[in-house]
């Protein structure tokens, strides 16, 4: 969890869709992180849905993360 952990993304992370969520931009629970983050913005060819296995990857300039996709 250091890359979100330390305040500056550092490198892509897996997580999970909060398993309540339903609509809008989503949180994820970090793999190793104790509580959700977010909202995190997501990519267009990607829907999610609560439970989701994701992909997040840094934004740099903007200091935060987006979803890129579903984990197999």
């Amino acid at each position: 969890t250091m890359g979100i952990d330390s305040g500056f993304p550092l490198m892509a992370v897996p997580g999970q869709i909060d398993p309540a969520y339903s609509s809008g931009d989503p949180m994820v629970l970090v793999n190793g992180a104790a509580t959700l983050s977010g909202p995190y913005q997501y990519v267009a060819s990607y829907t999610p849905a609560a439970g989701d296995p994701v992909l997040l990857v840094p934004i740099v300039s903007q200091r935060t993360y987006a979803v890129i996709g579903k984990l197999a």
